[in-house]
């Protein structure tokens, strides 16, 4: 299994960023792998919520379905998708207050061993780009529209 970690810390006050990153309609701004979403996309999330998300990784293009298995309010969120060719995904987003704001985390775990190397470590590699860029785009959009309001 591969995981990738990325933190960032975010500026605002914590149950709208946790209410912000959790509200999938976002996701084609700040994902770079993201092409388009739908189903419960309009609010934050809760446990059971289905996600349905197009992502191009690379030259692939993928549609699957994210289900919320884990929900804390402004704590934890875990997202689960089941049997792709990356095998058994999980994202986590973790949020912790801090003065002023949150450390927020995004860790992702995927399954590169049924992949030539070389290509096993391209798409770890694009893995960590796309979250990298995700994460710092989270952190802008966010602190963006809190200063616009």
């Amino acid at each position: 299994m591969s995981t990738v970690i990325h933190s960032i810390f975010i500026s605002g006050e914590p149950s709208a960023i946790f209410d912000f990153v959790t509200t999938a309609k976002y996701w084609t701004d700040w994902h770079p792998a993201t092409v388009g979403v739908s189903g419960q996309i309009e609010k934050p999330m809760r446990c059971g919520d289905v996600i349905r998300e197009r992502a191009r990784i690379g030259s692939a293009d993928a549609e699957n379905d994210w289900r919320v298995t884990e929900w804390e309010r402004n704590q934890r969120v875990v997202l689960s998708m089941p049997n792709t060719r990356l095998g058994d995904l999980k994202i986590t987003y973790t949020f912790v207050e801090r003065d002023g704001g949150v450390e927020f985390t995004r860790e992702l775990v995927f399954d590169t061993r049924g992949f030539p190397q070389d290509l096993a470590d391209a798409l770890t590699q694009q893995m960590e780009s796309d979250s990298q860029i995700a994460i710092a785009r989270i952190q802008k959009m966010f602190e963006t529209q809190r200063r616009s309001k």
